[in-house]
């Protein structure tokens, strides 16, 4: 996901929590998971005020839009237990780490496997929490795919298993994967596609 500036900048990552763990997590607010779990995030954006027509595969978006693996977080926090390594932009945690160029990659509808440019890989083995400070940015939406990222691989069911994902604003959560995934993600789960609309004056965000 190739980035683009908002006028007042902000973030999109793909997915949280790339979110995503033992192996990889992408995208997403307070992830809690099993051990040797992993999650990916893969193109999540934030839209601004600022028009420019961007065309994805996917749908048409007529704002301007900031990847959050563009940004600077403020705090991030991972769950394995090497804390020497650190959350991964554009890449998976494990592969990335390692000083792998591997990009993100997610299950997708289809059961096709989707690669991303950009996203944010981190491990959720215990709750990982990923926040930028994005007060006074006038953004107004963020989008983002979440999934195990398909280096896991592994489909074994104690393997890569995240059982919550979860996206905040100012310490409420707006997203949680309780709801549309009660089950938790696995390798084989299809990534979902998530779009958050962020309040006016909202200061935090967190995955």
């Amino acid at each position: 996901m190739e980035s683009k500036k908002i006028a007042k900048q902000i973030l999109i990552a793909t997915a949280v929590l790339t979110s995503f763990l033992g192996s990889n997590l992408v995208y997403a607010d307070v992830v809690q998971s099993n051990s040797n779990n992993r999650a990916s995030t893969e193109t999540a954006r934030v839209t601004g005020n600022n028009l420019e027509k961007l065309i994805t595969k996917d749908k048409e978006i007529d704002k301007e839009m900031t990847y959050l693996s563009d940004m600077d977080w403020s705090s991030a926090t991972h769950g394995d237990i090497d804390k020497t390594k650190t959350v991964q932009k554009d890449a998976p945690f494990t592969t990335g780490n390692k000083g792998e160029h591997t990009k993100i990659s997610l299950l997708t509808s289809d059961d096709k496997v989707k690669y991303f440019d950009k996203g944010i890989g981190t491990v959720a083995d215990s709750p990982s929490v990923i926040s930028y400070d994005i007060s006074g940015q006038g953004f107004e939406k963020f989008e983002t795919y979440i999934g195990i990222d398909q280096s896991a691989n592994s489909s074994r069911s104690d393997h890569a298993v995240v059982d919550r994902i979860e996206i905040e604003i100012d310490g409420k959560v707006v997203y949680s994967s309780s709801v549309t995934n009660p089950e938790g993600f696995r390798y084989n789960t299809q990534a979902q596609f998530i779009s958050v609309t962020i309040p006016q004056n909202a200061k935090k965000i967190s995955l």
